[in-house]
């Protein structure tokens, strides 16, 4: 009798424990939510902190290939930015590109490069998908 009395203490000893720590977690959580009160207040977007937050917790590599996929999703939907494409990032950097460099980077954004002679000719499909970089 004297064991079911020492696990009946000790079982109410941990249910009493995880009851004091619900409510930590409780207050915690309201702090929390007062710190993105307060930052809407502040004229801060919360969806986007929370996504920052979500981010910083991540390892860098998990983070990268979040959003690189997140990107070659965009980019499959014809989401991204010009900035995002290959030849948005080479504009940005401000590099001298030769003929055939600007077309190779044409290319990676779907486009159809053929080369006759000395012309060139373009040809970028207009509202069809763009190939994923």
């Amino acid at each position: 009798m004297a064991e079911g009395t020492v696990a009946a203490d000790e079982l109410r000893l941990l249910i009493e424990r995880i009851e004091r720590l619900e409510e930590e977690k409780k207050a915690i959580g309201d702090d929390v939510k007062d710190v993105y009160a307060e930052g809407k207040a502040r004229g801060y977007d919360t969806k986007t902190m929370r996504v920052i937050i979500r981010l910083r917790k991540m390892e860098k590599h998990a983070r990268e290939e979040a959003e690189a996929m997140l990107e070659t999703y965009k980019e499959a939907l014809g989401m991204s930015s010009f900035e995002s494409t290959p030849l948005g990032r080479t504009a940005a950097t401000g590099e001298d590109l030769s003929v055939e460099q600007l077309a190779e980077k044409l290319q990676e954004m779907g486009a159809t490069v053929s080369i006759q002679g000395s012309q060139r000719i373009l040809s970028m499909p207009i509202g069809e998908k763009r190939k994923a970089a």
